[in-house]
């Protein structure tokens, strides 16, 4: 849901699995608990025909990142998948600045607790970055692909921040797989929260410079380099329309 309102849902596959079988009874999950059913509907979220389904080990291979509630659920992956070799697995609030496990409504019944902790890592989780790239008195904007969300619109190079990544790693990162260039990042531009009807996104602009390489569209439709005079002359994304 977080995804889809940040418009960047084409960009994701999700599914959640549990990490035991306490839920699962003869091969077959239990529906979604009523309290936890009852908080999701309260913020607009329905869980119509889900039902608990237990991680497989060949999981591991199908999905890039694995995010685990609590210490617990870390330990029981790790099991299942007999380790981590590629650094897949990590626990949600690790993305968040104080860390720690997500209240267990089951000891502390206070489902809405959980909800604040679980909203609150995956906004974290989706907390992105974008370069300023200027050259000379000009700076660089990018055009997305017509086929992804705000297809054609344009906006700054960037993206979300990895797991044990700070915020310029993740810049440098980024321009590298989506430009081929390596940037030298600046100090930050500015921080833009844009709020939408049922979310909050967080974007954090750096001034950056091209180091090294040429730019290259490997994942936009276009590439310019324009004059500030010039902006009104294009249509960016919400987020990127404020900077």
């Amino acid at each position: 849901d977080l995804a889809k309102k940040r418009g960047v849902a084409d960009r994701f596959l999700v599914a959640s699995s549990a990490t035991s079988t306490e839920e699962i009874w003869n091969g077959i999950g239990n529906p979604v608990y009523p309290p936890a059913k009852a908080e999701l509907e309260k913020h607009g979220l329905s869980c119509y025909g889900k039902r608990a389904v237990q991680l497989q080990k060949n999981d591991y291979d199908k999905y890039d990142l694995f995010i685990g509630m609590d210490s617990a659920n870390i330990r029981n992956m790790l099991r299942i998948f007999g380790g981590d070799p590629a650094g897949k697995v990590h626990k949600l609030m690790d993305y968040t600045p104080r860390g720690g496990d997500v209240a267990d409504p089951w000891y502390s019944e206070r489902f809405d607790v959980a909800y604040r902790d679980i909203y609150e890592g995956c906004k974290a989780l989706l907390e992105v970055v974008a370069a300023l790239i200027w050259e000379g008195e000009k700076f660089m904007i990018c055009q997305r692909p017509a086929h992804k969300a705000r297809g054609l619109l344009w906006e700054f190079v960037g993206g979300k921040v990895e797991p044990g990544e700070t915020k310029e790693q993740a810049l440098i990162r980024e321009c590298r797989e989506e430009l081929a260039v390596t940037l030298s990042a600046g100090n930050v531009f500015m921080d833009v929260i844009h709020e939408y009807p049922d979310i909050t996104v967080h974007l954090t602009l750096f001034n950056a410079t091209i180091a090294e390489g040429i730019p290259q569209k490997l994942e936009h439709n276009d590439i310019r380099w324009i004059m500030p005079s010039e902006i009104p002359n294009y249509a960016f994304c919400p987020a990127d329309e404020e900077i």
